[in-house]
């Protein structure tokens, strides 16, 4: 899977979970960190 698949794969993610994140900590592992990973 290339970079784009995976960016369009995450942003999907944010999509479903985005409402589902009530806490700072459950943003930070759900997005930010899921982000970082995929940048690397």
């Amino acid at each position: 899977m290339d970079f784009k698949d995976q960016i369009k794969q995450f942003s999907d993610r944010v999509t479903t979970l985005k409402d589902n994140s009530h806490t700072e900590e459950a943003t930070w592992n759900a997005f930010i960190t899921t982000c970082i990973i995929k940048l690397q």
